[in-house]
């Protein structure tokens, strides 16, 4: 650990960028990787993305896996955080998988290149080129 001990929300482009061999976010996701290495956390919506991704492009689903899991620790989900992603999309239109990540993340800022989080408030690590 490097001294910081605030705990970041990892979105999954945020995972796919250091996991590719080359991604347009990859200089700032390992930038971002470097501050925050062992205070990172993510949750099984982002994993179910990954999965996903894996099946549509045909890659190596038990690399994606155990790569992202390697980088951020994975939260379980919990019935509050299914309300509330119900509550962001209703009140702020946001997509079911955005909604799920908003809502596990809470007040934790989110490591993400999408700005629908900016909508609800929340503290976003810009990952950006």
């Amino acid at each position: 650990m490097n001294g910081n001990d605030t705990h970041v929300y990892a979105d999954t482009d945020f995972i796919l960028a250091l996991i590719k061999p080359s991604d347009w976010l990859k200089e700032s996701a390992l930038s971002i990787l470097a501050e925050h290495r062992g205070n990172i956390q993510t949750s099984l919506t982002c994993l179910t993305e990954l999965l996903l991704i894996a099946a549509r492009h045909g890659l190596d689903v038990q690399m994606l896996i155990t790569s992202a899991v390697d980088i951020a620790h994975v939260d379980p989900p919990t019935r509050n955080t299914a309300l509330l992603a119900a509550h962001y999309m209703v009140e702020y239109k946001l997509t079911p998988l955005d909604a799920l990540h908003a809502a596990t993340a809470k007040d934790t800022p989110i490591i993400s290149s999408d700005t629908a989080f900016d909508r609800i408030g929340m503290r976003r690590i810009p990952l950006r080129p």
